[in-house]
């Protein structure tokens, strides 16, 4: 194919892979255990759209992309997730055998999710503005990272709680104690992943 002919596939591709990414995300909620099948957590994090929205959001956050230090960055990445999301659902006595696989899936889905939030600084400038606030108090590149990375989670906190409600229903939603608890715990894995993307020079 020649150069010519892959720039005007280019959208059709990126069409194609977002429809496949959002058709995913779409299913997602922190009530796992009551999801259908979903992509298995790597195949998330490593699918052309997320992928894609990884190697932008550590690009924007000035991380080495190239594809060794990526594969670095996210492998640790999802060591880390297969890690906690394992302890964590010792801590649920209603787990079962498919559930872990379930929680790993939509963890990733909010960690790519929130590399999205970082993206969009690009034409949505909000980062900026944030390190302006926060500069006074003369924070360390990790405390900043740290700061933006809560800030994208809260952000996919909001769309991953309207996708809750909107499978689960409202009320089903407050009177579950196990959802919520569920809610906090998925964000803040999704908080440790996203911190992990962009501060992946760390690793190399």
């Amino acid at each position: 194919m020649s150069l010519k002919d892959w720039v005007e596939d280019l959208p059709g591709r990126l069409q194609k892979f977002a429809t496949e990414y959002f058709g995913a995300m779409h299913k997602v909620g922190f009530a796992f255990w009551q999801l259908p099948d979903l992509p298995g957590g790597s195949n998330i994090l490593t699918g052309s759209f997320a992928g894609l929205l990884i190697a932008l959001a550590q690009a924007h956050m000035s991380q080495d992309i190239r594809p060794e230090a990526m594969a670095l960055t996210i492998g640790i990445t999802f060591f880390f997730i297969l890690l906690i999301s394992g302890i964590l659902l010792f801590l649920d006595p209603y787990r079962t055998g498919e559930d872990y696989q379930k929680l790993v899936a939509v963890v990733c889905a909010g960690v790519t999710l929130g590399c999205a939030f970082i993206v969009l600084d690009m034409v949505v400038p909000w980062i900026d503005r944030l390190w302006l606030s926060i500069r006074p108090y003369d924070p360390s590149s990790s405390a900043a990272n740290v700061l933006i990375a809560g800030i994208a989670v809260l952000l996919v906190g909001i769309l991953l709680w309207l996708n809750t409600i909107y499978q689960t229903g409202l009320r089903s939603y407050f009177t579950s104690l196990r959802m919520v608890a569920w809610t906090v715990a998925i964000l803040g894995v999704v908080g440790v992943g996203v911190s992990l993307i962009i501060s992946g020079a760390e690793f190399t």
